[in-house]
């Protein structure tokens, strides 16, 4: 489990909510590359009057796409590896 492997674990109902400075921690970036995200619309979020407030399970949502793109790239990179005979 993410536990065991030493990744953090958020519990949270369905629908929470954070702010853009939470998000920013949990996804492990600034609060301006949040916002930008948001602008994006790569996060969803809604306004309360003048505050912004991100949808927890966007930013899993994120995170998990993140992840795939990741693991993507990382076997691209493998293949071409082997190609140019870079791999003992």
């Amino acid at each position: 489990d993410a536990k065991a492997r030493g990744q953090g674990v958020l519990l949270t109902r369905s629908n929470a909510e954070v702010t853009p400075a939470e998000a920013a921690e949990l996804l492990g970036m600034s609060r301006p590359q949040v916002r930008k995200l948001m602008e994006e619309g790569k996060l969803v979020f809604r306004k309360v009057g003048t505050h912004h407030r991100v949808r927890v399970a966007s930013v899993r949502a994120f995170l998990e796409a993140e992840r795939a793109h990741m693991e993507a790239g990382m076997e691209e990179f493998s293949h071409l590896q082997d190609e140019l005979g870079l791999t003992e």
